[in-house]
């Protein structure tokens, strides 16, 4: 009976256990053999059913239950055990079974020694050790004929199972367990020295004996008890058992199928063996068959809460992640979460103390309890859970629950990585990285965050790529960085989306990309991440990855500020001095810089210095400005020393001292001064971007540029925009530079006007709007008188872009923008007198016009100008100068300039005849598109002129002139068809094409076309009088050949 109270506690079903022993403690009472109950003739019976009951007790929470079920009297014999030694046995009985789960066999033998030695001296049995007090055990329970006081009863049994059970796990002492195990498995309990011809022995009860069959397969299975390693032997002990009803022996069945250890993996006969235990109520069938329903997780949560309300203590951790989670349609409760966690624990499961402790330290389902957490790790780590020695690890680093011991942590984190959880390698890579409990060693540190990375450990990829970006403990390499946060990134960790958000905003590691930068900030952001709330804020100031929003921005500065990151309290100042996204208050703005400047920002102590400077903000004080400077200075802000540098030449709260002053200017110039000092970095960039002074460097110009107007110069903002627009000193980004110009624009500064037009005129940086941008350049031209403004807004009118069209007033503007010293606008003004637009036609003033403007380097000035000689229009005929300017117009980027060249190395005008020269020429107008060009190249192949003669080339490039519309390639297409030259012969074809030549004035299709008619070519019949018609009309041209012909026909008419 108290063997089958032991398997009911194995089962988690306490009450039955319970119930079990009361009733063995009473068929004891009632015996007459024992007659009543003295002490001193149960010492050997009452052992067994205090360590029962003792097992039994360790359940936590089931003192009241044992008070309910065992009678007083035995509770009185007993009265030590309730006091202090089931104290003993509880916490001894739950040490030697999970140091004998473990493996740590040694101590195991330890703890039951000191057990059974307790148990022995408060019954009378101090005589006895532990080893010997087992073998009485075993001897009494087989020999139940002899000397023994044992009555031949079902607890005579148990007491010889329980003492063979203990023996095989805890002391492995092979003596008498195997004997002891076969005899029961059989039925025919036999004992050494039994005399031949006794009678025979009572049978053991069939659960005792399927239970021992099972513990024999597990003997076999191990070869451990005596037993040689047999895993047939095994499966055949628990076959037999499990067909006898035995739920432990099903189950073992189970994993063999489930392992393939009978023969071939058999999924189906595994969930078989599960299910016929779960269904004869084995707890434990419940939960591992719940555990294998991983795809039906609702099925498995039914049978996890079955075991559960058994008391299952698997189950319930299992059924509580359920809660935990929201799986198997279970709706996400953290509470019965950690009621259930709480709840086996208490039924001994040590490892849920992990699950708990993270309830308490996260305040999930209970309220938040960092020391109860650590309280929970400590319990867990005692029993050698690594991950609660990595969660305790974790709160002594950091102090949470506990005092903070760096050494304590990092011992705790070696235990749990040398145990094989290589998540606590994060940890302890921490501390090899800080010094912090250990000697600091990076090489180290980085090793061991590889490990845990290699595992998986979020944290850990996210330290690694902090390594390899900053070279730490290995070489540098910010691609690995790059690949490490975006890792670590898609495991959840908000920290890598704010490294990675810097990478593509700066392009370290991977390609620039400033709106991935601002994703990644929001992502970071809404983490909770401070530093990523600032810099999304930065995006949003500064229209970077994100659309320019200054309200925004100031909305996350001050969330950012809120949250305790008083860096952004600088930007939050920007904001309030110049009233971006908030209403303009100098004197929060100071409040703010004064903030930045507590806490260290030389930045802001430079801009609080401004105030005291200027009085903006704050009263008016030299002293506290010059203070300000300095320290900022000193601490590494070379912008503050232009503000000291005023204080020095003006004697402004310091001595005036002119040198110092120079020397300060120096330094701030030198650094590439910012904010601090406007006019010094606008007009050191000046002198950079045009060489003067200094050595000509528009990537350094463009940096003092960007400082000066970091600080509200609107000269520098514009200037800066312009570097933007055409890529100079810095890399072109038509947004930013649109972004500049309204920047400058909005401060007042009107020259921006034609900069920002430019944007809206080509559509660069802003949607394009012709509109906006006519009166962009007007605002640059009635205010600023800005030249190219002007020349800009003539160009308008003289196109009908964004107003209406008006060559007068086109020209009129032409002419301002010119008297203004705009030489382009000769150009345009020289095509206003050449086709009479706006004023009177004058060729001689627009050849003066273009030759002013080619002068000035305007290439379309040089192709107009060559022109001009070639014909001789508004200057005398001079080839050679057309030549002279067509190549400058060619060199300057003028393509259409490339055909008219090779023309004149054609003919040899104004150059040495070169027709190979004149086919390059030709080709490299062609490869542009030009159609003239590209006709030209054409009858170079059909000609073999400078090239090696290919009419099926020349075909090609003819139909492709007249395709992009050049019809005088209509002409030579045809004459191509006419005679089969690259094409097949198509006389017909031909004479439609000489036709489309004939209709655009050419002379050579005409003569074609009389010469077709003539012979009845393609036109179905001779017609000599519709042949004379054409060849009369070219004649009348002064064409030769047509003449020659006209003549003939007409003889032969006469």
């Amino acid at each position: 009976m108290m063997m089958e109270a032991l398997l009911q506690w194995e089962l988690g079903n306490i009450n039955s256990a319970l119930g079990l022993v009361s009733q063995a403690y009473l068929d004891f009472k009632s015996d007459p053999d024992f007659g009543c109950c003295e002490p001193n003739n149960q010492q050997h019976y009452l052992p067994g059913l205090l360590f029962v009951w003792g097992l039994i007790r360790s359940t936590p929470n089931c003192e009241m239950l044992c008070r309910n079920h065992i009678p007083p009297p035995l509770l009185a014999y007993f009265s030590f055990a309730v006091t202090s030694v089931a104290q003993q046995l509880r916490t001894s009985c739950q040490k030697v079974m999970e140091q004998n789960r473990k493996g740590m066999r040694k101590n195991a033998i330890e703890e039951w020694n000191e057990l059974v030695s307790t148990a022995s001296a408060n019954v009378n049995c101090t005589t006895v050790d532990a080893t010997s007090l087992l073998r009485l055990w075993c001897r009494q329970g087989l020999n139940p004929q002899g000397d023994s006081p044992f009555p031949t009863n079902h607890s005579s049994w148990s007491c010889a199972y329980f003492a063979a059970l203990w023996m095989t796990f805890c002391m492995q002492d092979c003596w008498g367990q195997n004997l002891i195990l076969t005899e029961l498995s059989k039925g025919f309990p036999r004992f050494e020295g039994t005399p031949e011809g006794s009678q025979p022995q009572p049978q053991p009860p069939a659960l005792l004996k399927c239970a021992c069959m099972t513990l024999l397969g597990e003997l076999c299975w191990n070869g451990t008890g005596g037993e040689l390693k047999d895993a047939k032997k095994a499966v055949l002990l628990w076959e037999s058992a499990a067909s006898q009803g035995d739920t432990t022996a099903m189950c073992a069945m189970a994993v063999c199928y489930e392992e393939g250890n009978c023969g071939s993996k058999d999924s189906l006969k595994a969930d078989s063996f599960y299910q016929m235990a779960s269904d004869s109520g084995d707890p434990r069938a419940m939960c591992y068959l719940g555990a294998r329903f991983d795809k039906d997780t609702a099925k498995a949560v039914a049978l996890w809460q079955r075991a559960s309300d058994a008391g299952n203590n698997l189950a319930m951790a299992n059924l509580g992640l359920c809660y935990f989670d929201g799986a198997g349609g279970l709706e996400k409760d953290h509470k019965k979460a950690a009621s259930l966690f709480q709840k086996a624990v208490e039924c001994g499961n040590c490892e849920v103390l992990v699950h708990l402790g993270s309830c308490y330290e996260n305040g999930h389902g209970v309220d938040k309890d960092a020391t109860r957490a650590a309280e929970l790790y400590q319990r867990a780590a005692n029993d050698g859970y690594t991950a609660a020695m990595k969660n305790l690890g974790d709160c002594y680093y950091e102090g949470t629950g506990v005092k903070q011991e760096f050494c304590k942590a990092a011992m705790l984190y070696k235990k749990a990585l040398d145990a094989g959880d290589t998540d606590a390698s994060c940890g302890l890579g921490n501390c090899f990285l800080n010094g912090l409990g250990v000697d600091k060693d990076t090489t180290r540190a980085a090793e061991l965050y590889q490990i845990a990375a290699n595992s998986g450990c979020a944290a850990a990829i996210c330290n690694l790529a902090d390594c390899y970006y900053s070279g730490t403990g290995v070489e540098q390499d910010l691609h690995k960085a790059a690949e490490l946060y975006q890792h670590s990134l898609d495991a959840g960790i908000s920290q890598a989306a704010f490294s990675l958000g810097w990478y593509y905003l700066y392009g370290q590691g991977v390609d620039k990309d400033a709106t991935r930068a601002a994703e990644l900030y929001k992502r970071a952001a809404n983490d909770g991440h401070t530093g990523a709330i600032h810099n999304l804020g930065e995006c949003y100031y500064y229209g970077t990855g994100v659309r320019q929003d200054f309200h925004e921005a100031a909305l996350l500065f001050q969330q950012a500020l809120d949250a305790g990151f008083t860096q952004t309290a600088l930007s939050l100042g920007w904001c309030y001095y110049y009233g971006k996204g908030v209403d303009k208050d100098a004197t929060r703005a100071a409040e703010l810089y004064q903030r930045a400047a507590n806490d260290g920002y030389t930045a802001a102590m430079k801009n609080l210095g401004d105030c005291y400077y200027d009085g903006i903000g704050v009263k008016q004080e030299f002293c506290k400005a010059a203070m300000l400077y300095k320290k900022a200075l000193d601490g590494g802000d070379t912008d503050a020393a232009c503000g000291l540098g005023n204080c020095f030449l003006n004697g402004l709260g310091v001595d005036k001292d002119t040198t110092r002053a120079a020397e300060l200017y120096q330094i701030a110039a030198n650094s590439g001064c910012t904010a601090g000092i406007s006019q010094a970095a606008f007009s050191l960039g000046w002198c950079y971007f045009y060489g003067q002074g200094v050595d000509k460097d528009a990537t350094r110009a463009a940096e003092l540029f960007q400082r000066a107007a970091n600080d509200g110069h609107t000269g520098a903002m514009n200037r800066l925009a312009d570097c933007y627009y055409f890529g100079t000193g810095a890399k072109q980004d038509f947004r930013k530079a649109a972004i500049m110009y309204q920047q400058a624009l909005d401060a007042g500064e009107t020259t921006a006007a034609c900069g920002l037009g430019d944007c809206f005129f080509h559509g660069l940086g802003v949607d394009r709007d012709t509109t906006r941008a006519a009166e962009l350049f007007e605002m640059a031209t009635t205010v600023g008188g800005n030249p190219s403004a002007i020349h800009k807004l003539g160009e308008c009118y003289y196109n009908g872009t964004g107003v209406c069209q008006d060559f007068h007033e086109a020209a009129l503007l032409f002419q301002k923008a010119l008297d203004a010293g705009n030489t382009r606008s000769s150009f345009n003004l020289g095509l206003c007198y050449s086709r009479g637009q706006g004023v009177d036609k004058d060729i001689t003033r627009a050849a003066r016009l273009y030759r002013t403007a080619a002068a000035d380097g305007h290439p379309e000035a040089m192709y107009e100008m060559a022109e001009c000689y070639y014909w001789g229009t508004g200057v005398g005929q001079d080839f050679h100068k057309a030549a002279v300017l067509h190549q400058q117009a060619l060199d300057a980027g003028n393509i259409n300039s490339a055909p008219k060249l090779g023309f004149c190395y054609y003919m040899g005008q104004g150059v040495v005849k070169d027709l190979r020269r004149s086919a390059v020429l030709n080709e490299r107008g062609a490869d542009a598109g030009i159609p003239g060009a590209i006709h030209n190249l054409a009858a170079c192949y059909c000609h073999g002129d400078g090239v090696v003669q290919d009419f099926n080339r020349a075909a090609a490039l003819f139909q492709r002139a007249l395709d992009t519309g050049f019809p005088p390639s209509a002409g030579a297409l045809g004459l191509c068809y006419y005679n089969g030259q690259g094409v097949a012969k198509d006389t017909k074809k031909a004479v439609g094409l000489f036709y489309m030549g004939a209709l655009c004035g050419e002379i050579g299709p005409l003569c074609s076309l009389g010469r077709c008619y003539k012979l009845g070519d393609g036109v179905g019949s001779v017609d000599l009088r519709t042949a004379a018609k054409f060849f009369r009309l070219a004649a009348a041209e002064a064409d030769s050949e047509a003449q020659h012909q006209l003549d003939i026909i007409c003889a032969q008419t006469m």
